[in-house]
């Protein structure tokens, strides 16, 4: 259980029959100072998962989990592929200035470095006086054609 009032955010996935088939708990953070913007600190509300979850066997391919800032790091990525994932999954909530700057090529260098489609859902909007979404929800091919 979470600590310190503080929560985990977490990724679950749900089966057509409605049923729970794996929750992932997001590793990676998002502690940033963006320049010339505010400075974002998750850590204060969330804790950090501990273990990248196996992919789920679905119809339409096996399913690996991210969440958000994970998308920045290659290997949680490329450890979901050796685990047989052929879709990745990342719902975010990149601000503006970084998704403006790093949605789009983010989410293709994922699906080229893996050969896997990448889906991504994104937040938008003005959430506070400090924080906006990007949007721009995408799903990226392994390839483009």
């Amino acid at each position: 259980s979470p600590s310190k009032g503080r929560l985990y955010n977490t990724h679950v996935l749900i089966s057509s029959q409605g049923l729970i088939t794996q929750t992932y708990r997001k590793i990676h953070l998002f502690d940033v100072d963006i320049a010339q913007g505010p400075r974002l600190m998750e850590s204060n509300s969330t804790v950090a998962g501990d273990r990248v979850v196996p992919p789920v066997s679905t119809p339409i391919g096996k399913i690996g989990l991210g969440i958000c800032y994970d998308l920045r790091f290659p290997e949680m990525a490329l450890a979901l592929r050796r685990k047989g994932a052929e879709i990745l999954t990342y719902p975010s909530a990149f601000t503006i200035k970084t998704g403006e700057a790093h949605w789009e090529v983010l989410l293709r260098s994922r699906a080229i470095e893996t050969q896997c489609y990448v889906v991504a859902a994104a937040q938008v909007g003005q959430h506070s006086e400090k924080r906006a979404s990007y949007g721009h929800a995408m799903v990226q091919l392994p390839f483009d054609s």
